[in-house]
């Protein structure tokens, strides 16, 4: 009789390989696909410096040098023991001293509208609340037209107000002479002390006063209105005025003083 052997289903081994089939297809689609990439942050590059004028400082500053006509220029920053040569962008901030020799020209524009010329030996120190102390040498300032900014310009006979006007300062280098204040146009307030009685100056007015004047009725007598040939003649004759290429913001107001004069 012939043995038998036990018939086994088949079933099971089917869905087996099935099972396996499926398996290592999946596994082969998540080799093959590529991982995606986490967003990178934006690159920033840092813009280059304007070419010709040094790289800003931090934080702004209260003035900087827009001009130099003519050097040597000199600037002595902050506690910083030495002087260094000025150049156009140099920015300046309260304390901070500019002084130009021989035949220097420069031009500083402050944050609020003010801006002043000094010129020739001049020594000039930023001081706050808008005020200029002029040691030395001849200077232009005025105050950007539709503006007022009260201003004062501290020289060694006196101090100088002003508002939205333009104000000529000479102060001579022997510390006895007198110093020159001429209004170029608009109303000046001299004192000869801090919180002393005003001299007032008009268009076209000019007063010399030398170091330790206090007598303010003599020095109103004083006071002077150029004539047409003569102020004509210093407006042809100042470096101030002339040997900037950047025309003055007051011009037109200063050249109405000159056609108005006797």
């Amino acid at each position: 009789m012939a043995s038998q052997t036990p018939h086994r289903p088949r079933l099971p081994l089917l869905l087996g390989g099935i099972l396996l089939s499926t398996l290592i297809a999946c596994q082969g689609d998540r080799a093959n696909q590529s991982p995606v990439p986490s967003p990178s942050p934006p690159v920033t590059t840092p813009a280059p410096p304007t070419e010709g004028n040094p790289e800003p400082n931090q934080g702004a500053a209260d003035a900087v040098i827009s001009t130099i006509e003519a050097a040597p220029v000199w600037v002595q920053l902050g506690s910083a023991p030495q002087e260094q040569a000025a150049t156009p962008g140099t920015a300046l901030n309260y304390g901070d001293t500019i002084r130009t020799e021989q035949g220097g020209l420069a031009q500083v524009d402050l944050a609020n509208g003010l801006a002043f010329r000094i010129g020739g030996e001049a020594s000039l120190v930023l001081q706050p609340d808008n005020r200029l102390h002029l040691d030395a040498g001849e200077m232009l300032t005025w105050v950007e037209p539709g503006q007022e900014v009260p201003t004062e310009i501290v020289t060694p006979a006196g101090i100088a107000g002003l508002r939205g006007t333009t104000l000529f300062v000479l102060v001579p280098p022997n510390n006895q002479d007198a110093v020159v204040f001429f209004a170029w146009e608009g109303t000046i307030r001299l004192q000869m002390t801090v919180g002393g009685e005003e001299i007032l100056l008009q268009s076209g007015e000019e007063l010399q006063v030398r170091p330790g004047e206090r007598d303010v009725a003599a020095l109103r007598s004083r006071i002077r209105r150029l004539g047409h040939r003569e102020i004509r003649q210093r407006r042809q004759q100042s470096r101030l005025l002339t040997q900037f290429r950047q025309r003055l913001p007051t011009q037109d107001a200063l050249d109405a003083t000159v056609e108005a004069a006797p």
